[in-house]
């Protein structure tokens, strides 16, 4: 234990403490002190009055110094639990933000698989435009062969037209020199029933006229197996 000596109203008073609390112990002394000099003209004759009246005003500052502390608590318990509050809304802010972040790297690599795919399609709709664009040169080439042959087919039936006349005509010119044959031959008879006396006056004229026929049908033969 130990002792520590405190002036109060003028005297001093002898107070045991514990070792160490002798500055404490003097502190609160020179408060009551102070308390009673505040006190001043209203100091009684009495001195336990006095010390009862500055322990109350020291016990006023200690209870508003309580209530204040609890004041000061209750601010923090609620700056602490309003911080708490902020740090749980961080913290979901963070989350978000961190999920916002692979949901948009997601995006992006489906943003690039859609642009590459976008760059293929265009590159086959490219061949298939020149694809498209050789077909079309093709049915126009296509177009212009079979207008030159159905030209050529005209051209032919035409011809196969003509040659089907002739055809005809030799025919029929074939038929004719059938019957002058038949008549020579007639006339051969006869000439032999006669005893071979026909004048050559009488022969010469068929003979002559024969030989034009074989000649005008060689001719004829001949243009029509040489026609395309």
């Amino acid at each position: 234990m130990s002792e520590v000596s405190i002036a109060i109203a003028g005297r001093n008073y002898t107070v045991a403490c514990a070792e160490g609390e002798e500055s404490h112990v003097a502190s609160l002394g020179q408060m009551l002190n102070d308390k009673l000099d505040q006190l001043g003209g209203s100091l009684s004759s009495q001195e336990s009055q006095n010390l009862l009246f500055a322990g109350l005003f020291v016990a006023d500052d200690v209870h508003e110094a309580h209530k204040k502390l609890a004041e000061a608590l209750d601010e923090k318990r609620e700056a602490d639990e309003a911080h708490a509050a902020q740090q749980r809304e961080a913290n979901l802010a963070i989350g978000m933000r961190e999920e916002l972040q692979l949901k948009i790297s997601q995006l992006e690599g489906e943003l690039d698989g859609l642009q590459s795919a976008q760059q293929r399609h265009s590159l086959e709709v490219d061949d298939m435009r020149k694809e498209l664009g050789n077909r079309r040169q093709e049915a126009m080439e296509a177009n212009e062969g079979k207008a030159v042959m159905t030209e050529r087919l005209a051209v032919l039936e035409r011809e196969l037209e003509a040659a089907n006349t002739a055809t005809e005509t030799l025919k029929e010119k074939n038929a004719s020199l059938n019957a002058k044959v038949e008549r020579l031959g007639s006339m051969s008879a006869v000439v032999a029933s006669n005893g071979g006396k026909a004048t050559e006056g009488d022969l010469a004229p068929a003979l002559e006229r024969f030989a034009d026929l074989l000649e005008d049908c060689a001719e004829k033969l001949e243009r029509t197996s040489t026609a395309p």
